[in-house]
């Protein structure tokens, strides 16, 4: 249930951003959710399908998502893997301790008028 409150935020921003900038009508939007971030890409559309209809400027608009890989880096051997591949463990070294560099954004990355 993360989703909807990340939906409602992205939408009263772009209104916002729509308002400031004299745009009649957003046609598509792109975001960006990580591999690893807490919202579910599939729920993040279905929240975004109803959410727009009480937007000012979305409502005919389309949701595109792209999904950023989780890559973190091995905090051992300094190897960069997909986290949700190798289960959380290094592939070189198999060591348990990392960072993580990608994976845990929602971002809006592009807007198309």
């Amino acid at each position: 249930m993360h989703e909807m409150p990340v939906v409602l935020s992205a939408i009263e921003y772009l209104d916002d951003l729509a308002d400031k900038n004299d745009i009649k009508s957003i046609k598509e939007v792109v975001m960006q959710i990580g591999e690893i971030a807490p919202v579910i890409p599939e729920y993040f559309e279905k929240y975004w399908q109803s959410a727009i209809e009480r937007s000012k400027h979305l409502q005919q608009s389309v949701l595109y998502i792209e999904i950023i890989p989780g890559i973190a880096k091995c905090d051992h051997c300094n190897h960069e893997f997909n986290i949700e591949t190798y289960n959380g463990i290094c592939p070189e070294c198999h060591y348990r301790y990392w960072k993580i560099i990608s994976g845990r954004e929602v971002d809006i990355k592009e807007i198309h008028l």
